[in-house]
């Protein structure tokens, strides 16, 4: 049985290096896109676990700046983007253990990765909307 997260990892690696030849970042720039993308997944959890009852968060807020768009962007990069970046690179990114990843992975080419990115990111909006309609966007 192989595994799921590496098989979306390598093919994204794949897919992307493939796509942009000439880019000497591709590993990093997949690696942000990925993590931000399991950001959203874990936020998305969070709001599901808050809407259903299941279980309610402490609130954290961060006052920071004038206004509140950058204090609720701060706030979505320290409780649901840092923690993903330091597990996805310690399982991933440290000693270069995509190499081993895409040389072990690189058969499974099914679009996984991309349906995997969209459908986040469609599921996410969708409940970040949802949350907005049952709380009367905050009015």
């Amino acid at each position: 049985m192989r595994n799921p997260y590496y098989i979306l990892w390598a093919e994204a690696f794949c897919r992307y290096k493939n796509s942009h030849k000439d880019d000497k970042d591709w590993a990093i720039k997949v690696f942000y896109m990925y993590t931000f993308i399991n950001a959203i997944n874990l936020a998305t959890l969070m709001i599901w676990l808050r809407i259903l009852d299941i279980w309610i968060p402490p609130e954290f807020e961060i006052n920071l700046f004038p206004g509140t768009l950058l204090d609720k962007v701060l706030t979505f990069f320290l409780l649901f983007w840092l923690p993903c970046i330091v597990i996805n690179f310690f399982f991933v990114m440290r000693k270069k253990r995509y190499n081993l990843i895409i040389s072990k992975y690189e058969k499974y080419q099914n679009k996984y990765a991309v349906y995997y990115g969209f459908s986040s990111i469609l599921f996410g909006f969708a409940t970040i909307m949802i949350y907005g309609f049952l709380n009367n966007f905050g009015f």
